[in-house]
């Protein structure tokens, strides 16, 4: 058993500015400075913030310093305001809060003489002035009219500044493809085998997500690329439901449509589309809410060998079919608690991969996989100064490899038959995650301190076997005289199998602790300060015997 110790995040970072706390990845944060017309701060103030989507209420009373700190507010557009007696109340609307976001928004209030409350419409949008994270975020308006190939909200990633790449293939500075985290509803679902997102959404799911690319919190741990947080998307007071469908077709406009091929003179089918349907709403008004979302796809292609003989070389379907189901539910019993819960299903299927070329039909093989996860969360709205939230999930994936032919594999200079060599193979992933962490902010102690700490447990378990059972491959330097008569094949001059157990199991629990502390001496400077320790148990493989079997 190896056990590594690993102190990722100890930074000691200075602003010019004041540096706002980060907020829980899943959520965000408003914090602020109460003060009188001649700049004096006003404690006591009381401070509403009211998520104008659902009715959810967050009432925080500002310290003895006329600030305040609001921590772990879901995403969305707000209208808060500010009272305190003998002061006209104050009204801002239109503040929106992003995915991670920490957003300042002060409040200077004047004497009333009479009951009044005065309303600003239209707030600028909030900016964090200085923070040492370097990060983007894709909003809600981008996500929903922006045109993707495929409908993959990952091929909006390159969108932030320092992030780069396709999906399964983002990139962050100089770091490897993909070493990227991903994250939704704040539960990891990072393939933990080969990198890129293990789970899929429909883009009708997806509300925002947040790319940091370089100088992440002592709350992040086991990353080494982009860090890209989502959150999708939850039931309103208000009903809405909608409906989408995208077509395309190689004759789609009768006969002007695709090209033909330059090899073959001919158009191959062609057939894609994109539909679904998706709902959400009150159950209870202002207190729970749903949201629900079914997408299908079908990329109807065509594969075609070019083997020279024609009994190989014919149209076969390469279809890809998916599907993306999502449940969402979110409950708000009172002011302190709040509760969500959802479950996604990624269903997706690949017919005759690899054919093409000098590889027929029987050396290709179809990919079916299902996928799962879940996700269950609290907030917990202590008092004014503490909040503490807990995540818990599951990310699951089912991946089959499945030969078109259980066969030998027969390699000739013009075509390949038979099984190829990586198939057929199966793995699987169950991913197991609890977090809890706790905010608690603290004034008037040499400066203010916005503290963070947590607990973070990931269970990885990755299991599966490569060709199972192996079938072998024959190397033959020419072509047989009659491919249908095996007498006339020529002899093999090579022939290769694996040996052994070729299953595999491997289950590597980690824990992971943190502690950050945002400290703002004055106006002008802030420190960020963050320790990190992560122990990972099973990084030695005890499970490894001689591959050479008896016999």
């Amino acid at each position: 058993m190896d056990c590594r110790l690993r102190v990722a995040s100890l930074a000691l970072l200075v602003g010019l500015l004041s540096t706002p706390a980060r907020a829980q990845v899943a959520q965000a944060e408003l914090r602020g400075t109460v003060a009188d017309e001649n700049g004096g701060v006003l404690p006591g103030a009381t401070i509403t913030a009211t998520h104008v989507d659902t009715g959810m209420v967050r009432t925080i009373v500002t310290s003895a310093t006329g600030t305040y700190v609001m921590p772990a507010l879901p995403t969305g557009l707000y209208k808060v305001t500010a009272d305190l007696t003998g002061f006209a109340t104050v009204a801002k609307e239109g503040i929106r809060l992003a995915v991670g976001e920490s957003a300042s928004l002060g409040f200077t209030m004047k004497l009333a003489s009479v009951a009044e409350t005065i309303t600003v419409q239209g707030e600028s949008p909030l900016v964090d002035t200085k923070k040492s994270e370097l990060s983007g975020r894709v909003e809600q308006k981008q996500v929903e009219n922006l045109p993707v190939n495929g409908r993959d909200w990952l091929g909006l990633v390159s969108l932030v500044p320092g992030a780069r790449g396709n999906p399964g293939a983002i990139q962050a500075g100089s770091s490897g493809s993909d070493m990227a985290k991903y994250q939704v509803d704040g539960v990891d679902v990072t393939n933990q085998c080969c990198g890129g997102s293990n789970q899929g959404y429909s883009m009708e799911n997806i509300e925002e997500f947040k790319v940091e690319t370089n100088r992440y919190d002592a709350e992040y741990g086991r990353v080494n690329g982009a860090v890209i947080n989502a959150v999708t998307k939850a039931g309103t007071n208000r009903m809405r439901a909608t409906g989408f469908g995208f077509f395309r077709h190689d004759h789609f406009f009768g006969p002007v449509g695709d090209a033909p091929s330059f090899y073959t003179g001919q158009i191959a089918p062609f057939d894609q589309k994109q539909t679904g349907l998706n709902s959400g709403g009150p159950i209870v008004q202002n207190k729970a809410f749903y949201f629900a979302s079914y997408e299908y796809q079908k990329l109807g292609a065509t594969a075609r060998p070019n083997t020279g003989y024609a009994q190989f070389d014919v149209d076969l379907p390469a279809d890809t079919t998916s599907h993306f189901t999502t449940v969402r539910a979110d409950y708000q019993p009172n002011a302190a608690h709040r509760l969500f819960g959802r479950t996604s299903i990624y269903d997706w299927t690949q017919l005759n991969v690899g054919v093409g070329g000098t590889t027929a039909e029987s050396g290709g093989y179809s990919r079916p996989s299902s996928n799962h996860d879940f996700s269950l969360g609290e907030t917990w709205v202590i008092n004014s100064r503490a909040v503490n939230e807990v995540r818990a999930g599951f990310s699951a994936i089912d991946n089959l490899l499945d030969s078109n032919c259980h066969c030998v594999q027969l390699s000739f200079p013009s075509a390949i038959l038979g099984s190829p060599t990586n198939s057929p193979q199966w793995w699987k992933e169950m991913n197991i995650q609890v977090n809890d962490l706790f905010s608690y902010f603290v004034p008037g102690w040499h400066g203010e301190h916005s503290i963070k700490t947590g607990f973070q447990f990931f269970r990885p378990k990755f299991w599966g076997a490569f060709p199972d059972p192996p079938f072998g491959q024959f190397t033959f330097t020419s072509d047989p005289a009659n491919f249908n008569d095996p007498k006339t094949y020529p002899a093999p001059t090579r022939y290769v199998t694996q040996l052994g157990d070729t299953s595999y199991v491997i289950l590597n629990p980690t824990y992971g602790t943190f502690f950050q502390d945002n400290w703002t001496l004055n106006g002008k400077l802030t420190l960020n300060l963050g320790l990190r320790y992560d122990g990972e148990t099973g990084t030695s493989n005890t499970d490894v015997p001689s591959p050479i079997q008896p016999g």
